[in-house]
């Protein structure tokens, strides 16, 4: 039996239990789910480690509860940092955000007059160097156009 046809064999005969046992120690559905395939995916790097027949499903349930804790963790560091970070922000009181917008508004209008009056400027008057010719009558061409010009 092949390492692919193992895992198959696995997965199909425990993942609804442990589906059911993984839901019931979540708040929701979305941390059900990334457990339950952290729990496989240990299971498929270490496959060579899962024991045969029933001893699989209590090993995958080690494995699961190991997950558990682990997000359970992680989640009390970030509601650890989020009050952190709460009490450090700085409020700003409501004068010096009114000033904040109106300095902003002043100088994004000075700005938007800037580009204004730049772009509405008079077009470049050509140059002696850029200044358009008429095409000269002059020059040699092919039979071919003189019979078409005639």
């Amino acid at each position: 039996m092949g390492l692919r046809q193992r895992f198959e064999e696995i997965y199909l005969a425990h993942y609804p239990d442990l589906l059911a046992y993984v839901r019931r120690r979540t708040e929701s559905p979305d941390d059900a789910s990334d457990a339950i395939a952290e729990t496989f995916t240990t299971a498929w790097r270490r496959i060579d480690e899962v024991p045969p027949g029933p001893q699989a499903r209590l090993w995958l349930y080690g494995v699961a509860r190991r997950v558990l804790a682990n997000q359970r963790r992680g989640e009390s560091r970030r509601s650890a940092l989020a009050v952190r970070l709460r009490e450090e922000l700085e409020v700003w009181d409501e004068g010096a955000l009114r000033s904040l917008r109106t300095a902003w508004r002043r100088w994004t209008r000075r700005l938007l007059l800037m580009v204004r009056s730049s772009s509405t400027s008079d077009p470049p008057r050509p140059t002696p160097s850029t200044r358009a010719r008429p095409p000269r009558t002059d020059l040699p061409c092919s039979p071919r156009s003189a019979a078409r010009s005639r």
